[in-house]
């Protein structure tokens, strides 16, 4: 298993940073991660979340993901939203 994070460079100047997560499985296994100012955050993009459409695995996964990130003691604090 492949995992590597770098910082890319974004393709929409409303991006103000740009890190992925590339690994051998991106269509499952990728995580992107966009700081844009205007909104006042980050946006986080977890791949796997294509085929985890129903319940009880969407909203557990999704709750998890949450509580990392909050977690995670990012700039983004206490609130995550989707």
């Amino acid at each position: 298993m492949n995992d590597e994070i770098r910082q890319i460079q974004p393709q929409d100047p409303a991006i103000q940073e740009e890190w992925l997560r590339e690994t051998d499985e991106p269509e499952v296994r990728d995580v992107n991660a966009c700081r844009i100012d205007e909104i006042g955050g980050w946006l986080v993009y977890v791949c796997v979340m294509e085929y985890a459409s129903k319940d009880p695995l969407e909203s557990d996964l999704r709750q998890r993901i949450a509580t990392a990130l909050r977690n995670a003691g990012m700039p983004w604090g206490e609130t995550t939203c989707e």
